[in-house]
């Protein structure tokens, strides 16, 4: 969700699975009964309707089955709606009419944990990936869907494989390629080199006619809790903006390098990709007028400011002032919008129920140069 509103969408989510875990990694799953998991997907499309579409952790073959089968059932009532061509974005829906559909077949965490069941692969192979508009496995889920004891080692292998499950029918797949950045790294750790070689992190996207590397400087953090996750929210976002798979890809990669370069360990295992959440210092991007335009940090303080106006990225940390917490921790409305903007929030609703009009206007217009200051360095 918050990669989601980072780059400028609005997320709705429907869990198909709960999970005990932290930083360290996954403890328990627990499995909502099929049913519920229904009632969650029909009052999201029953209500707003989604530009596209974004899967992670189906935990077993029936929860596959039930969000295909409800994907399905969606499109068809989208496309008999008078009036309606299916009110999808072009560049990625499918054509079976679906809203642009990434498939992120979450079934082995970036720390290597079993996140499904067995027959989650051949559920994935037979009723979602050929509804999918983009696939996203890395090399060992790749593996999985493919159904081979032989390792994926190489970018050969990792093309091989790209072609073999882009037979499946999806539109195109993306083969994570960052576990064989990491085991170079940890060659030139065993090798301790004094004179290490830079190491690029390369995925590769296959759409049936072209091969297309997206390589970046391997960022070399702990802190990849989530990065699969993130990719692939990042790849919806770009797609529900109106840009074709090829270019999403590439704007959810530069967006990712980018947060795991600014990424900070939080417990006692791997972190999250930015500290407390995916969009604290961004630059503004607005999707409308530069839809294909990556979130990036901004290079410098002296970047060009963007104009005001309301953003969706603007949302992205919204904080609301509290009399009664200023009182307790001895601050006045100034100290804590201070404190607040400080600690990245990018919103500030002044909420102050127990002064009067005059002392109200006074202590909102010595906050008011808290902005003035901001928009000044």
């Amino acid at each position: 969700m918050q990669t989601i509103m980072a780059n400028g969408g609005f997320g709705m989510s429907a869990l198909s699975a709960l999970t005990a875990q932290n930083s360290t990694g996954v403890q328990a799953v627990h499995i909502p009964p099929q049913s519920f998991l229904e009632q969650q997907l029909d009052s999201v499309f029953g209500d707003l309707q989604p530009l596209a579409v974004k899967t992670g952790m189906l935990p077993d073959a029936a929860t596959v089955q039930t969000v295909a089968r409800k994907l399905q059932q969606y499109a068809a009532a989208a496309a008999a709606r008078p009036g309606s061509s299916s009110g999808l974005v072009p560049s990625g829906s499918s054509s079976r009419g679906l809203v642009p559909l990434v498939v992120d077949p979450v079934m082995i965490s970036t720390s290597g944990h079993a996140l499904a069941e067995g027959s989650v692969g051949d559920a994935l192979r037979q009723c979602l990936i050929p509804l999918a508009t983009v696939i996203t496995p890395n090399l060992a889920e790749a593996q999985v869907l493919l159904g081979s004891d032989q390792p994926i080692e190489t970018l050969g292998d990792m093309k091989a494989a790209a072609a073999a499950l882009h037979k499946l029918g999806c539109q195109a797949v993306l083969i994570k390629g960052g576990h064989l950045a990491q085991q170079q790294q940890l060659l030139q750790q065993q090798q301790q080199s004094s004179a290490a070689a830079a190491i690029e992190a390369t995925d590769i996207l296959y759409d049936g006619q072209r091969f297309y590397y997206y390589a970046a400087p391997y960022i070399r953090t702990d802190n990849t809790h989530g990065t699969g996750c993130t990719l692939a929210a990042a790849i919806a976002t770009a797609l529900a903006h109106g840009q074709s798979p090829v270019e999403a890809v590439q704007s959810a990669k530069d967006y990712l390098t980018t947060v795991l370069a600014g990424s900070k360990g939080l417990g006692l295992g791997a972190g999250p990709q930015h500290p407390f959440h995916h969009g604290a210092g961004f630059s503004r991007v607005d999707p409308i007028l530069n839809p294909k335009a990556p979130v990036l940090l901004n290079p410098s303080p002296k970047a060009p400011k963007t104009p005001d106006g309301l953003n969706p990225v603007d949302l992205r940390m919204y904080v609301v002032t509290d009399s009664g917490c200023n009182k307790r921790a001895g601050k006045t409305l100034l100290q804590a919008v201070q404190g607040a903007v400080a600690g990245g929030a990018t919103v500030v609703q002044l909420r102050e129920k127990d002064i009067d009009g005059g002392d109200f206007v006074r202590e909102a217009t010595a906050v008011i140069q808290v902005r003035a200051l901001l928009n000044q360095s």
